[in-house]
């Protein structure tokens, strides 16, 4: 859910007015509600910040407007502003983009009819959605697109690109535009009274164990030796020696370093708290289709992921802060300034010892229906072979497609290879081609091998 923050606007005539808003709401939505409390016309005012005029089209969460804060209504520096038309893009799932002019009270119905052969705007079978996503909000249905203005999103003048897709009617609202990682359950357990009868020794000496945050907004909790052992961590990364590399054909996953062997560890778990560390994956979670390992999945099984919400003093830019960011640019700084050119004989002995590091690259092609393709590549290998490999599981095998990463979008040369595409060690590729609503990509079993999204990050 967009969260919601409070903001205060003066007016001319020195009346406030407080108005709670999302982060989602636009500008231009909170001047004509600004407007609309004192009978004022919106075209001839503008909101400003700190002596700075905000952005009609930008919504509150890009704008960097704290809780509380205070805005200025004024009268607008030319005048009485005019309605000027917005070149807008729209950008369909299959990846082709579309470009017209519209005036600024026209809906966006009015946009995605405009191109009636390329977008299907009214679903015969009554199973589909059509939904247009603009920044992070999302209309959906025709209803709301008819009752859903281009100035009421605040797009008054300028460009701005809108996505098309079809979603199917009474699924769950998600972002589209926005990816996730996929985040592995862990088996939560009480605390064993193996783990209670630690020594205090050992529990003062937790604390004092030298640890840096990557960022100073990082909170540095005194965490006890019982709850180190049963809290989910982050394994290391395996050294060659660690991992069997198996060959793609054998079906068989790569297996992992033990963490609680490892001697840098302070404290090791007790024997009884081990099995909190590892995820709850079983053998079924797990279907391997083909060769090179490969697995499929879908988005929309992924677990939910909870956002920790913080006060607004986590936003506040303290002393601390500022000495970080100064000392992080500098170092961006140096970098850039003494990077040495790279020459072509460079650039091949840093390839040379990509392929040496990373023989074995996981490659995920992500599809426009939210089914997410896995498999494993050699990194001497060309993307021509992982154009091959995804035809393979195509319903239409002699279908135009191409492959492309983002952002920005850069569709990949075939005739490159995976060092080359700069693909290694592991990469998040998109199919772009055309595509029929309501048909899917993949064929049918392919699709009754789904794996769960535990099972493929464990594959």
């Amino acid at each position: 859910m967009a969260a919601s923050l409070s903001l205060v606007v003066l007016y001319p005539n020195g009346h406030r007015q407080v108005f709670h808003v999302n982060s989602n709401a636009s500008i231009f939505q909170i001047l004509e509600d600004a407007c609309k409390k004192q009978r004022l016309n919106p075209s001839e005012y503008d909101l400003y910040h700190h002596e700075r005029p905000l952005s009609h089209s930008l919504p509150v969460s890009f704008t960097n407007l704290p809780n509380n804060a205070e805005l200025e209504l004024r009268a607008a520096a030319n005048g009485q502003r005019r309605t000027a038309s917005v070149d807008i893009c729209l950008q369909l799932e299959n990846g082709e983009r579309l470009m017209a002019k519209f005036p600024a009270s026209a809906s966006l119905f009015d946009v995605v009819s405009h191109w009636p052969d390329n977008i299907e705007v009214q679903d015969a079978d009554q199973k589909m959605d059509l939904v247009c996503v603009y920044m992070r909000q999302e209309i959906v249905g025709t209803e709301q697109l008819r009752a859903t203005t281009l100035q009421n999103l605040g797009l008054t003048s300028g460009r701005a690109a809108i996505r098309v897709l079809h979603r199917p009617k009474g699924c769950v609202v998600q972002q589209a535009h926005v990816s996730r990682h996929f985040a592995v359950p862990f088996k939560k357990e009480e605390d064993p009274p193996a783990a209670q009868n630690v020594s205090p020794t050992q529990t003062q000496a937790a604390p004092t164990s030298p640890t840096r945050p990557t960022s100073p907004k990082q909170p540095r909790p005194v965490t006890p030796v019982q709850d180190v052992a049963t809290s989910p961590t982050r394994p290391r990364s395996a050294s060659p020696k660690d991992v069997d590399m198996k060959s793609p054909s054998s079906g068989r996953s790569p297996t992992r370093g033990n963490d609680a062997a490892d001697h840098k560890v302070r404290f090791s778990p007790p024997p009884a708290t081990t099995k909190a560390e590892t995820p709850t994956v079983r053998e079924e979670d797990i279907k391997y289709i083909g060769e090179r390992k490969a697995v499929l999945f879908n988005l929309e099984h992924c677990p939910p992921l909870k956002a920790d919400e913080f006060g607004d003093s986590f936003y506040e830019v303290t002393i601390e802060d500022a000495k970080y960011l100064l000392a992080d640019y500098k170092r961006q700084r140096d970098a850039l300034e003494n990077r040495p050119l790279e020459t072509q004989q460079l650039r091949e002995q840093r390839q040379e010892r990509l392929a040496r590091h990373y023989p074995v690259v996981l490659i995920r092609i992500y599809f426009p229906d939210r089914y997410v393709l896995q498999g494993t590549f050699l990194s001497e290998e060309r993307v021509a072979d992982m154009v091959q490999f995804v035809r393979g599981f195509l319903r239409d095998n002699t279908m135009d497609f191409s492959l492309y990463t983002s952002p920005p979008k850069q569709v990949l040369d075939q005739r490159q290879t995976l060092i080359e595409a700069n693909l290694v060690p592991a990469s998040v590729v998109h199919f772009g081609g055309a595509m029929k609503p309501g048909v899917p990509l993949l064929r049918e079993d392919v699709l009754s091998m789904v794996s769960t999204p535990g099972g493929a990050t464990a594959a």
